[in-house]
């Protein structure tokens, strides 16, 4: 398995910190190029979810890493966190259980 490390701002000004990271867990990385914008499709509310994910998602098959919790999927958690701007009422339980603490003790065969 190699971790793709997306290149948003926010990441290339941490960028020497995971390198350093990877390197020392010695997890193989590869870093892709600087993102040159940002993309999203949202559900105009007409459309039915599943379907706009799974037809337009470019990124459904990706693996989001954010504040020590990992996602299988990106959008978990940016939707819970522009849940006031989208209008959702998404509780903190809700937001976790979708997620894998890396901060615990399980082994890499559980996160799997």
């Amino acid at each position: 398995m190699v971790m793709d490390i997306s290149q948003y701002p926010p990441t290339r000004a941490i960028i020497e910190k995971i390198v350093k990271f990877m390197e020392e867990n010695k997890i193989k990385y590869q870093i892709e190029p600087p993102a040159k914008k940002f993309f999203v499709r949202l559900s105009d509310g007409k459309e039915n979810p599943s379907e706009v994910f799974y037809n337009y998602c470019l990124s459904k098959e990706c693996k989001f890493l954010r504040n020590g919790k990992l996602f299988i999927c990106p959008h978990i958690s940016m939707t819970y966190e522009m849940r006031e701007i989208l209008g959702l009422d998404i509780l903190y339980k809700e937001f976790l259980d979708c997620s894998i603490d890396l901060n615990s003790k399980l082994d890499g065969w559980k996160i799997l």
